[in-house]
């Protein structure tokens, strides 16, 4: 099994000057990384990107994002994800 890791959000409580609401954890887990890959580097290619790009979903296009989630959904993983609503903690209360 392999697993890949990204969050999103910050870590801060500093909601007024800038933290974000929420902090996110998620998970990919691919039980063989080869097809994944060779999908990731076939949509570089179809979409005229380098091979060492990023897909960074913040920076992308509508139609690259269309083009990464319909790429995504027809490769074999499990996500898992964890969603943490930092004003809900008791810390910030």
């Amino acid at each position: 099994m392999f697993v890949y890791l990204d969050e999103s959000g910050d870590t801060g409580f500093k909601f007024r000057q800038g933290s974000s609401r929420y902090f996110v954890i998620t998970l990919l887990l691919v039980a063989d990384p080869i097809p994944f890959h060779i999908a990731i580097d076939d949509l570089r290619q179809r979409l005229g990107f380098s091979p060492r790009n990023e897909f960074k979903w913040v920076n992308a296009s509508e139609d690259v994002r269309w083009s990464f989630l319909e790429m995504l959904r027809k490769q074999d993983f499990t996500a898992r994800v964890l969603v943490v609503d930092k004003t809900s903690l008791p810390a910030v209360q």
